[in-house]
């Protein structure tokens, strides 16, 4: 009986010990941890980028607790613990090992979503946020499942079937998704790549109109005979799409006719004439500007122009071609000379006579 109060005696100081020096390395480790936090924070504000501030900010905590866990385990083979006590302790580190792990894994997350957001191509495209937003909840997803996997295999779980069937499972779902997941990417690469923004006048395809929405599923473009066309990200992502809000200058060109009975002195003149007003035209690109008599059409002596308007607006060009047009026709009427148009002339030949047979 003695010798038992003694063994029980000798355990219970050895558990007594123990903790105490375990909670003894942690709170070093803790007060390592304050420090190492401090000393990061200092180096992050005398860089120019404002990401590792932000990681730093949100890592105070975990960044205090990881060194006493890792004091924890340096102490712990070096305690007077039983096999029962060491392996209750080592079960105990495990645990607040994986979720301090995943706590700065979900820092991690959080402040790449945060620092994509703020980029220019994100801010002004709501649905590359949402995926954004979307993204980082499945990347915390997998990282859950990641170390609930990591924790049981340390404490002696078999894990072999659980991963084989996550991952039939997951073959499953990603062939039944496979065009929700096509779109989705298809928005990430529209998102990132930016051919086009919510508001331009596009073209893709045989489809010309706005884009009024870009969602996670579809883009949505609203033609000029106001009817919503829907086109899935996937699709879009690899049909060829023009933009025309890209357009630093657009390109004003027409073909007139004037009849045959013009003089080429007058002819000459005109030319001359239309050239110098368009030259004089705001916003017009002198470098590339034609004004020529091209060739002899089937009923008009056919002049060709050609001038860019340096502009981005589809609006404004509309106004300044308008006015352009204007300006010819006045030039036209103003030298008397006419603008042709389709004729035939028919020579009708009399039947010999009857005399002359």
């Amino acid at each position: 009986m003695q010798e038992l109060n003694e063994r029980l005696g000798e355990r219970g100081a050895a558990w007594v010990v123990g903790s105490g020096v375990l909670l003894l390395a942690m709170i070093i480790g803790w007060i390592v941890g304050v420090l190492l936090h401090r000393a990061l924070a200092a180096a992050a504000r005398k860089s120019e980028a404002t990401w590792d501030d932000a990681l730093v900010a949100r890592l105070r905590r975990p960044l205090a607790i990881v060194p006493a866990v890792m004091a924890g385990w340096l102490a712990l083979p070096a305690l007077p613990l039983t096999p029962a006590a060491a392996r209750i302790s080592a079960t105990g580190l495990n645990v607040l090992t994986t979720l301090v792990v995943i706590w700065m894994a979900f820092r991690f997350v959080d402040v790449a979503r945060l620092t994509l957001s703020n980029r220019s191509w994100a801010k002004d495209r709501p649905a590359t946020l949402s995926l954004l937003a979307m993204g980082a909840r499945i990347a915390k997803l997998l990282i859950v499942v990641f170390a609930a996997i990591t924790a049981l295999a340390a404490l002696g779980v078999p894990v072999a079937s659980l991963v084989a069937g996550l991952g039939i499972g997951g073959l499953a779902v990603a062939l039944a998704a496979q065009k929700t997941i096509a779109n989705l990417f298809g928005a990430l690469s529209i998102g990132v790549d930016r051919p086009f923004r919510e508001g331009d006048y596009v073209k893709v395809g045989e489809v010309e109109g706005t884009v009024e929405a870009i969602g996670l599923r579809s883009t949505r473009i609203r033609t000029v005979a106001r009817t919503l066309v829907t086109i899935p990200n996937a699709d879009l992502a690899d049909t060829r799409s023009e933009s025309f809000a890209a357009c630093d200058r657009y390109l004003f060109a027409t073909t007139i006719g004037v009849v045959y009975d013009t003089p080429p002195a007058t002819l000459r003149a005109l030319l001359s004439q239309i050239e110098a007003r368009l030259r004089a035209m705001p916003k017009v690109w002198p470098e590339r500007l034609r004004v020529q008599f091209v060739g002899f059409g089937a009923s008009s002596l056919d002049v060709r122009i050609q001038a860019w308007f340096v502009t981005g607006e589809w609006e404004e060009f509309l106004a300044l071609r308008q006015e352009a047009l204007f300006a010819i026709m006045e030039l036209c009427a103003a030298a008397d000379v006419a603008m042709a148009f389709p004729t035939r002339t028919v020579h009708v030949v009399p039947a010999p006579s009857a005399s002359a047979g």
